[in-house]
């Protein structure tokens, strides 16, 4: 939602009224991201409001996705997703 809100960002509230979670479940998970750098935070007025860290987020995050679904949307034996071992450049 976040990346979607773009330049402008978005307040918790904004992020309340899209999502299934309440304001104090999201500005949890809005403090541990900024904490961790993947989001900022600026007062505008009365609000805060949020914003991701850095424009490729959205990629990275559309690639995750494309990822989960492409390995949890396939029937595989035993019902879960087969990874496997990629070899270390190193070895």
């Amino acid at each position: 939602m976040l990346v979607d809100a773009g330049a402008d960002g978005a307040t918790i509230d904004d992020l309340a009224e899209q999502s299934s979670f309440d304001a104090t479940a999201l500005a949890q998970q809005l403090s541990v991201l900024r904490r961790h750098g993947a989001v900022t935070a600026r007062r505008s007025g009365d609000e805060v409001r949020y914003d991701v860290a850095h424009p490729r987020i959205g990629e990275l995050l559309a690639v995750a996705k494309a990822f989960l679904h492409d390995t949890t949307g396939r029937a595989h034996p035993a019902g879960r997703p087969q990874l496997r071992a990629v070899p270390h450049p190193d070895h």
